[in-house]
């Protein structure tokens, strides 16, 4: 073959192979907004915003910081170059975390049993809600600051419309959700998946819109109908089967686990461990000084029965703590511990937690069952969901404050211990954590930047409540009709059986004659 033929065949393969190449994609703006205050929810859509950014975007993070939080997180994003922070503008809003008493108690079993029902609660998260909303819509200085970014993509955590609609103010061309819990019924409303008719729609959001943007923007159920995605901190395997919208990506898994190396002192504790240790933590919101003073020694009694094993408890020790504490030689107390590297570390058997949804994860992922004490929020769904996987076993907080409380603990935490089925369905929790097809960064880079290419992505909306009606939404027509039919049919029969009935009578009657 002579050098023009050759030189022919590698311009064909090349041309070839250009064809096929992949078309250089578009460097989107991207605006992720965090509104809540809590460290896993901060941390969500951190990774959220640190993942687009790795992917190649220009991503900015935007969050809210009132003038009365004190709490000092850890850094967010990492991978991101342009941080807005809102300060809060409108003092007499007073947005304050702490208004909702259950995080002033949080160990009080009766406020967490009684949530949902407890007028005083919802009215404080909805005033929370209803003053963010303010500072978002009519905060001026800030809408034109980011209308003249011109941002593709926005994404906020979904709660209530409030953000969507400031991103529809700013020119967003594409709008998508996220979500740091579980699908939360009211969540699930926004995406037309079937909820329970007694949920009760957020309706705030209207009026102080109107009142940010004019009587001709668009109505908060129409910008909600449009929010393209929703990114949800879940996995298919840890989670309830229930109806769903194509709309919803599960991306649970996607903040890293890491394998940081442990402190000295804590890596020699593990290492030297007889039987193991047993992680304890509330959380990073729980202040774990309210503990009632039952419960501490209910724990610290229980976990002296366990001499073998070391137990490693993230707690603010008080001095009076400090003394008591002291008397119990197999438990560590830290005000702050590396939660995934100590769980990820072969001799950690078991996981005392409040089962927020970052906690029970990531002891999924490491292969860890747990003992689950629910707080507050969704802490009792994870909890229920942990159980029912065989992975944990759930304990209401109200029974481990008062009597006979150190003895369900020890019993409880025993089964955990010495029951391997526990350990060996984490274990394979694990790994279809490891092995669930498509990894959550990958499908939630792709996901944003189909979403970037075509907007609106209405075509995969479920029809709505409003849109079918009440009767058709819940099946009422249906059933309705299929009872009528039921009954009809079943007069039709008794008439005609009362008929054949008559006939046989008289025959046997003629019959005598």
């Amino acid at each position: 073959m002579g050098f023009f033929s050759l030189l022919i065949l590698k311009l064909a393969f090349l041309s070839l192979f250009g064809a096929f190449a992949e078309v250089p994609k578009k460097r989107l703006k991207v605006l992720v907004y965090s509104p809540t205050l809590t460290w896993s929810h901060m941390q969500f859509m951190g990774t959220i915003a640190d993942t687009l950014a790795d992917a190649g975007h220009d991503v900015h993070f935007m969050r809210l910081i009132p003038n009365n939080f004190t709490i000092q997180w850890p850094k967010e994003v990492h991978k991101v170059q342009t941080v807005h922070d809102i300060r809060q503008i409108f003092a007499e809003n007073s947005i304050s975390i702490q208004q909702i008493s259950l995080l002033n108690d949080p160990f009080d079993g009766k406020q967490f049993a009684t949530f949902i029902w407890q007028t005083q609660i919802w009215e404080n998260f909805l005033n929370l809600c209803s003053n963010t909303c303010k500072e978002l819509t009519w905060n001026d200085q800030l809408i034109n600051r980011l209308e003249a970014e011109n941002f593709d993509v926005a994404i906020s955590e979904l709660y209530d419309i409030c953000p969507f609609a400031m991103f529809h103010r700013i020119g967003a061309k594409t709008k998508l959700a996220a979500l740091a819990a579980p699908l939360f019924q009211m969540t699930a409303h926004r995406f037309g998946i079937p909820t329970f008719a007694s949920y009760l729609p957020i309706k705030f959001e209207e009026e102080i819109v109107r009142r940010a943007f004019g009587e001709e923007f668009p109505k908060m159920d129409e910008i909600s109908r449009n929010i393209s995605l929703l990114f949800v901190n879940t996995n298919e395997f840890f989670e309830f089967p229930r109806p769903i919208s194509n709309k919803v990506i599960n991306v649970g898994g996607m903040v890293e686990m890491g394998q940081k190396a442990l402190d000295s002192n804590l890596s020699r504790l593990l290492d030297n461990a007889k039987s193991g240790a047993v992680f304890v933590s509330f959380g990073s919101f729980t202040n774990t000084q309210l503990m009632p003073t039952k419960m501490k020694m209910a724990f610290l009694n229980a976990m002296a029965q366990f001499s073998d094993v070391e137990f490693i408890w993230k707690f603010e020790l008080t001095e009076e703590d400090t003394k008591v504490f002291a008397k119990y030689r197999n438990v560590h107390t830290m005000k702050w511990a590396d939660q995934k590297a100590i769980l990820l570390h072969p001799k950690t058997r078991a996981f005392v937690t409040h089962c927020g949804l970052n906690s029970v994860t990531e002891s999924v992922r490491a292969g860890v069952p747990v003992l689950a004490i629910p707080l507050f929020g969704d802490q009792l769904h994870n909890a229920i969901l942990a159980e029912q996987k065989g992975v944990g076993i759930k304990l209401d907080v109200n029974a481990l404050r008062g009597e006979g409380a150190d003895e369900l603990f020890f019993a409880s935490l025993d089964k955990i211990l010495h029951n391997s089925s526990f350990r060996r369905n984490a274990q394979i929790l694990k790994r279809k954590f490891q092995l669930t097809p498509f990894e959550p960064k990958d499908k939630l880079v792709r996901w944003v930047e189909f979403a970037a290419q075509f907007g609106e992505l209405n075509e995969l909306n479920l029809p709505w409540d409003e849109q079918l009606g009440l009767l058709a939404f819940y099946s009422v027509d249906v059933l309705l009709f299929s009872a009528v039919s039921f009954a009809f049919f079943a007069w039709i029969a008794f008439k005609m059986a009362a008929l054949v009935a008559k006939c046989l009578l008289s025959k046997r009657k003629e019959k005598k004659t």
